[in-house]
């Protein structure tokens, strides 16, 4: 099933204060934030602007910042298990000029999520392709041409693009995860999103020893990021897990995975 985030809402382009999302956090704790959207910067001779930077310019310049505790830090599309930089409350805002912001208009979605096992206590498997490292997971029969992508934050991207003639169903990565303590609870998740968003949807499940942990999920909507978790009880000190893609057709049905991750 998909995770409900703790915090999901607005981030309106006219208030230099953002939107506090009243989510206390603990210096060191990790969140996840994904965010969507564009806004306008001005009026008439206006920039567009998303989450990640101004439209047309490669600079790399987040538009969505964070603070906490009034330590700021960038959040551009989206942060995957970013630590805390200090105490307090989490507040999402719209970077711009001290005067400029009665000229703006739109503004972003935003999701918080405060992963399982975030104390950071526990065990923990985490994949997130940093360095092109695929932390032993290897691809199935429906990742045929599978590539690592950019893109935002210091993170890499499983990209899945679907072809005619080709085998779209199946597993798409699967892994034998050791390291487990028998009769032990784990927590198997993936952050997955819907790409260009055209034609069929993208519909995955994911899998622990054979058995469903998440049903199949539909990517229903673009560019938004979604988080799938599951859990299951380890057999033995090994567990074989899968990430299974259950729509065959060609047209559309193109995905990406930015996180794979085991907590217990």
């Amino acid at each position: 099933m998909a995770i409900s985030p703790a915090w999901a809402g607005d981030i309106d382009a006219k208030k230099p204060e953002g939107s506090n999302t009243g989510l206390v956090i603990k210096k060191g704790q990790k969140i996840t934030i994904g965010a969507s959207g564009w806004v306008k910067r001005g009026k008439e001779d206006y920039t567009l602007a998303g989450p990640q930077g101004v439209a047309g310019k490669n600079d790399g310049v987040a538009v969505l910042k964070g603070r906490i505790g009034g330590v700021e830090f960038i959040v551009g599309n989206y942060l995957i298990d970013f630590e805390a930089p200090a105490d307090g409350e989490l507040l999402l805002y719209i970077a711009d000029g001290p005067t400029k912001y009665a000229d703006n208009s739109g503004s972003f979605k935003a999701e918080v999520f405060l992963p399982a096992g975030n104390d950071g206590s526990g065990f923990e498997d985490l994949t997130n392709f940093i360095g092109n490292d695929w932390n032993n997971w290897k691809t199935g029969d429906a990742t045929t041409r599978a590539t690592l992508e950019n893109s935002q934050c210091p993170c890499r991207v499983l990209q899945l693009m679907t072809y005619p003639g080709e085998k779209n169903a199946g597993t798409v990565v699967h892994k034998t995860l050791a390291g487990l303590q028998a009769g032990k609870e784990y927590h198997f998740s993936i952050v997955t999103k819907r790409i260009i968003g055209l034609y069929k949807e993208p519909r995955l499940s994911l899998e622990a020893d054979g058995a469903t942990i998440v049903p199949v999920t539909n990517l229903k909507e673009k560019d938004v990021w979604v988080t799938l978790t599951g859990k299951f009880i380890a057999k033995s000190d090994k567990a074989e897990l899968k990430v299974i893609s259950h729509e065959s057709d060609s047209n559309g049905n193109d995905y990406q995975i930015s996180q794979l991750k085991i907590t217990g």
